[in-house]
């Protein structure tokens, strides 16, 4: 079933961080209805302004008449789905074992530099990223080095030369 993108549907009252907590969009602003109404779609990551596909919804809807919302654990689907998917998407061949779970994407990077990098150790990031990564960077007290990505012939491309530049320069004096 094709979904209708011309659509519009209010989302203020729903509890939506993006309209009910932030304003119109993120931005920290009370916007009348008719104004929401003619604004342009805030198209945030994770939370777009339309509606779930149907299957979606069905596959929702049909585990939600279990009754039962305890906590659960990962299937072998689920690993199934993530290695299948780096095979497919990636070409990388990913063993169960491999695989660890976390509560988000914004969560893993918070986890994983303080983790992985000492303070004032660099990480290489490549604009344009999710901003949430530079917080996590910044909070690990690691050093934001940017890579950013060429934009060339309608697509983004990544600049292995400044890439490499980057990456050899051991004390950060090339930070942008």
């Amino acid at each position: 079933m094709p979904i209708n993108f011309d659509q519009i549907i209010p989302r203020a009252g729903t509890d939506s961080i993006k309209w009910d907590f932030f304003g119109h969009g993120g931005v920290p602003v009370e916007l009348a209805e008719d104004e929401r109404a003619n604004a342009p779609l805030p198209l945030w990551v994770a939370d777009m302004d339309f509606p779930s596909p149907p299957e979606v919804i069905a596959a929702l809807t049909e585990r939600a008449q279990h009754g039962f919302f305890g906590y659960t654990g990962l299937t072998k689907s689920y690993y199934d789905a993530v290695i299948h998917w780096m095979r497919t998407r990636h070409g990388w061949d990913v063993e169960k074992e491999w695989i660890v779970n976390t509560p988000g994407i914004v969560n893993a990077p918070f986890q994983l530099v303080p983790t992985f990098v000492k303070p004032g150790e660099k990480v290489i990031v490549q604009p344009p990223v999710y901003h949430p990564f530079y917080y996590a960077i910044e909070a690990g007290g690691a050093v934001i080095v940017r890579n950013p990505l060429v934009h060339h012939a309608g697509r983004y491309e990544m600049d292995f030369d400044d890439l490499a530049a980057q990456a050899a320069d051991p004390d950060g004096t090339r930070r942008i």
